[in-house]
């Protein structure tokens, strides 16, 4: 989202409804941890990922959020 929009509307949100859904399936899991672990077995592309951050799921989530122009402190935010 373009910084002018923001500036117009500070209301609006910068996470994309995408990342917003699966906040919301995470939190309406009873054990999120388990559901993650599942999901990354079951994606290469998430696998593709972590590797590419040697491992490290924090920095794999921080370098696809800078991708998707998305503030990961905003969604980190939004699961607490």
């Amino acid at each position: 989202m373009n910084s002018l929009y923001q500036q117009l509307s500070p209301t609006q949100s910068t996470v994309p409804e995408n990342i917003k859904q699966m906040i919301a399936n995470f939190k309406a899991l009873s054990n999120p941890q388990t559901a993650a672990q599942r999901m990354l077995s079951e994606n290469p592309q998430l696998q593709s990922l972590i590797q590419a951050a040697h491992g490290d799921p924090e920095r794999a989530f921080r370098n696809l959020a800078a991708k998707m122009n998305v503030n990961p402190d905003e969604v980190i935010g939004l699961l607490r």
